[in-house]
Order: C-alpha cells, then sequence, then structure tokens
C-alpha cells in the first residue's frame, strides 16, 4: 500500500528516495520509517539525517575505518542529547 502512494508522486519528488538494485524505490525501510517517525521531533530528524550524511561524506572521503565511522554515527543518534 505505502509502495503504490509512492508511485503516485511526482518523480522529482520521489529522486533522492532510497533505490532497490532494479531502480525501483526501496519502500519497505521508508514504510517501517514512516510508522515510527512519531517518535521523534523535527529537530532530531534534522539531526540524524544531518549525522547520517556527515558520516557518509567521512566515509567516501577519508581514509578513517568505516567501522569507526558508523560506530560514531551509532552513538550520536542512539545517545540522549546533551544541551
Amino acid at each position: 500500500q505505502f509502495n503504490s502512494i509512492l508511485f503516485k508522486l511526482d518523480p522529482d519528488a520521489v529522486a533522492h528516495l532510497p533505490r532497490k538494485k532494479d531502480g525501483g524505490i526501496s519502500a519497505f525501510a521508508l514504510g517501517i520509517a514512516a510508522c515510527e517517525v512519531h517518535r521523534f521531533t523535527l529537530a532530531e530528524l534534522r539531526s540524524g539525517l544531518e549525522a547520517c550524511l556527515k558520516a557518509n561524506l567521512e566515509i567516501v572521503t577519508t581514509q578513517l575505518d568505516s567501522r569507526l565511522i558508523l560506530e560514531k554515527l551509532i552513538i550520536k543518534l542512539t545517545a540522549p542529547a546533551i544541551d
């Protein structure tokens, strides 16, 4: 059901979404995320997305160990916010 809704959207609106090997939208992970999004504030979601982007850039642009980068990402995403 979630997948059929995605296919009704404008192609530009879904261009950034994750894809499967065959080029179709990976709706399974998006569906799970959509069901859990209510647990977070918009600020937390933005912060998490920025942390994922930073980790991705570190993986592709540095020679740091990918496991270390991903471990730091998990800590950032799961640790309680400290003001």
